[in-house]
């Protein structure tokens, strides 16, 4: 699964609660969870929940980073 946070400027609360029940719902379908944002309180707040969950993860701060980790 790919989180494109590119375009996110901020986190919300709101923004929380869905990923949680995102991850809540979809856990045993889950394999790897990726996260591309280029605002650290997003990559923190991502990191910290995919932790959690104990679902594996790769948080990136841009596409060329993640393409060059691939």
């Amino acid at each position: 699964m790919v989180w494109d946070c590119l375009k996110m400027d901020g986190f919300e609360l709101s923004a929380r609660r869905e990923w949680v029940a995102c991850m809540q719902s979809e856990k045993g379908q889950i394999l790897k969870v990726i996260v591309i944002s280029d605002n650290i309180a997003i990559r923190g707040a991502a990191y910290l929940m995919l932790k959690l969950f104990t679902f594996e993860s790769l948080v990136v701060k841009s596409l060329t980073e993640l393409a060059q980790r691939m």
